[in-house]
């Protein structure tokens, strides 16, 4: 009989949990919003930005003049005094374990320059610590690893069928990160996972090529990073016990 209250207790413990996560999520549009860079998990920062109030809150830039909102996108148009150089913006907060996703589109520039995302940035930038994953307009893909400043490539460009060709399309770019292990997305369509032990944790960006041969410009919209799921599971588990 105590047996049974015991279990009782735990199942009702973790009904009114879920009641509340429930609660936030309706409040926040995301249920693991209480999560934050202190948290014990390792820390997750969750956001959703489309842009639409004309304003990329929270987001800091490379310094050019090349980052803008115009009409509900956040735009990288490229200037010519540039020469092959990689702008950036990225949204400031840490975060560890996550899935983060963003649309991207280039409405005018080059073929061979790639645009995507980074994540699990040391200090924001995109090019001293942090995992890069992008795509270019012919339907292929590539991601690698900075550290220190030094880039590696975990792969050259991979054609693939999941990404939409040609300029003025949108392709949704994914990245599920759990620890050390990393799973990439294009469309819903899963294009890789690899393990890497880099960064285990901070900032998420947004990352175009701007040359001067070009006018590139590329936009990014829907942008949005929530936090794992296993954690959510771990919290059940510990409250029902075996």
């Amino acid at each position: 009989m105590i047996i049974r209250r015991n279990y009782n207790y735990r199942v009702v413990l973790a009904v009114v949990v879920a009641l509340m996560l429930a609660m936030i999520g309706v409040v926040y549009g995301d249920l693991t919003v209480g999560l934050d860079s202190s948290s014990p998990v390792g820390g997750c920062n969750p956001f959703s930005e489309n842009f639409n109030d004309g304003v990329a809150d929270n987001w800091l830039t490379d310094g050019s003049d090349t980052w803008a909102v115009t009409s509900g996108v956040y735009c990288m148009t490229g200037n010519t005094l540039a020469i092959n150089i990689v702008r950036w913006t990225y949204y400031d907060g840490d975060s560890s374990d996550f899935t983060y996703q963003a649309r991207v589109r280039k409405t005018s520039g080059d073929t061979s320059s790639a645009m995507g995302l980074y994540f699990r940035s040391s200090d924001g930038a995109v090019g001293n610590n942090s995992y890069i994953f992008h795509i270019k307009v012919n339907g292929s893909y590539a991601y690698g690893n900075y550290v220190n400043g030094e880039f590696d490539w975990v792969s050259g460009f991979i054609p693939s069928s999941a990404i939409n060709k040609g300029f003025d399309v949108w392709n949704t770019l994914k990245v599920v990160a759990q620890g050390t292990n990393f799973d990439l997305y294009c469309n819903g369509t899963l294009l890789t996972s690899f393990p890497d032990t880099s960064h285990s944790a901070g900032k998420v960006g947004l990352k175009a090529y701007d040359q001067t041969d070009y006018s590139n410009v590329v936009e990014f919209d829907d942008v949005k990073l929530s936090c794992g799921g296993a954690n959510m599971g771990a919290t059940y588990l510990l409250l029902l016990g075996d």
